[in-house]
């Protein structure tokens, strides 16, 4: 069957979520403008070889130059079997010495064998050796007309400025659940596939952001499923997976929200003597919480509303961060399973952000504003940049205005954050912001992510602080208060 391939876009029409980098190439391939040399960034799957493919087609198409290949000609047919001598795709993991390079260079001298332009596609370029870039340096400098250049990358921060500055540069972004969604229905229809929505919404979602990963899973559901008539139920697919379902994780977050630690112990042993794994429990819990944050900015509307009723922004980070934390216990902790009960407990039985606020409230404390006396430079994110990112980013919105500062220095714009997940998640998506920012915020955008722990997560916060100067408060350290696990 093999669906990605045999559903692999052709024209730019076809590309989904990709209309930033379309748009581009089809205006230049129609005024006859193309570069000699493109960077395509972006996570695995989402169109970058794609896009190199139907920008060859559009060079060689036997119609002439085009942005809509036809598909139909010689060229467009070879190009799209793999066969065409005119597009040369190397896998720069496997070529990236420089004796490969140095062929190269000599190959680029021919003329092409049958259409007007040759294109070589160099896929995951950021493995060529330094030596290797040095070599392909000289040839972006110098290119023949006949030859374009498109190198993709995943990790273009560690393609060399000096290559970065001779291409030009399209990042592609992960595809949003609801789009991966809609397509994997729209496969389904045509294959005859029988799939429930949940299943899809499910697949959608594992595959984080990658088309490609969605149908390669919806593929391997095809042959996991009981039968073709009763088709993929959701239940397959968390069967598949080893996911946990939702409605675990809403009865533990819920114990979490009633202060039942036994509770929540309990629930991770069952879960446990069903056959999972920790690490099944803990990618789940991350997920969990990160939809738990989404229902309380109001991002989306999922089973998670219960409890975000009795959680304020601040506590959805918490959980976030407790998972965090599950994972690096995963990782380095000599004893995982206890320190994640111990991580649970602490969340349980810790002290919440939203309470304590109901309670100053409630007892006549007014919370302390202004910024933390340990950051004299440091001010909170200015309501302006929340207010433009809100137009297209508004997870990354919020996150700015509840938990980060800035510090301004000359034309450097730092942002300060004190949780990994929102350091993450702004690293990652930090070129896409800044674009963003180039275009709606007067060219002001952000220079630098920092990550800046504080000693607890109760220290130094200003409304903490007053609760516990109001009842004569102290915070212990992990190990006084239950031992170090």
């Amino acid at each position: 069957m093999n669906l990605p391939v045999k559903y692999r876009p052709k024209t730019f029409d076809e590309l989904v979520g990709q209309v930033h980098v379309t748009r581009t190439l089809q205006n230049a391939l129609k005024r006859n403008q193309v570069g000699h040399a493109y960077l395509f960034a972006g996570p695995r799957g989402v169109g970058k070889t794609t896009a190199a493919r139907i920008l060859a087609k559009g060079l060689n198409c036997e119609k002439g130059v085009t942005p809509e290949p036809c598909n139909a000609c010689v060229a467009c047919r070879e190009i799209n079997e793999g066969k065409s001598l005119d597009v040369v795709e190397i896998d720069g993991a496997s070529n990236r010495g420089i004796d490969e390079i140095r062929e190269l260079k000599e190959r680029i001298a021919f003329a092409p064998v049958r259409g007007r332009r040759r294109v070589y596609i160099i896929d995951e370029v950021h493995m060529l050796t330094r030596e290797a870039f040095n070599a392909l340096l000289k040839t972006l400098e110098e290119p023949p007309y006949h030859v374009v250049f498109v190198l993709a990358t995943t990790d273009p921060e560690k393609v060399p400025p000096t290559i970065l500055s001779r291409t030009q540069r399209f990042d592609f972004r992960p595809l949003p659940e609801f789009l991966i969604q809609e397509r994997l229905a729209a496969v389904a229809r045509q294959e005859g596939i029988k799939v429930e929505e949940g299943a899809l919404a499910l697949i959608a979602r594992q595959a984080e952001g990658s088309l490609r990963d969605a149908l390669a899973l919806l593929e391997q559901m095809v042959s996991f499923a009981a039968s073709p008539e009763e088709g993929i139920m959701a239940e397959d697919v968390e069967r598949f997976l080893g996911l946990i379902r939702d409605e675990f994780y809403r009865k533990l977050f819920a114990a979490l929200v009633r202060r039942d630690a036994p509770q929540a112990l309990r629930l991770l042993d069952e879960v446990l003597l069903k056959g999972h794994t920790l690490r099944d429990f803990v990618t789940g819990f991350y997920d969990a919480a990160l939809r738990l944050l989404r229902v309380i900015l109001d991002l989306e509307e999922n089973g998670y509303r219960e409890v975000a009723r009795e959680l304020s922004q601040e506590d959805a980070l918490l959980f976030l961060r407790a998972g965090a934390e599950m994972e690096e216990a995963l990782r380095l902790s000599a004893r995982p399973r206890a320190r994640i009960e111990y991580i649970l407990a602490r969340l349980a039985l810790g002290p919440r952000t939203a309470e304590v606020r109901r309670l100053l409230r409630a007892t006549g404390v007014t919370a302390l504003s202004g910024p933390s006396p340990e950051e004299p430079q440091a001010r909170p994110a200015p309501q302006t940049l929340e207010e433009v990112l809100a137009g297209r980013f508004p997870l990354h919105a919020s996150l700015l205005g509840a938990s980060a500062t800035v510090r301004e220095q000359g034309d450097r714009v730092t942002v300060v954050v004190r949780d990994a997940f929102t350091y993450d998640l702004l690293r990652r998506d930090l070129d896409a912001l800044n674009a963003y920012l180039k275009e709606t915020n007067g060219g002001k955008q952000i220079t630098e992510v920092v990550l800046e722990k504080a000693a607890d997560p109760l220290r130094g916060d200003p409304v903490m602080g007053k609760f516990m100067e109001r009842f004569d408060l102290e915070v212990m350290d992990d190990a006084e208060s239950a031992g170090s696990p």
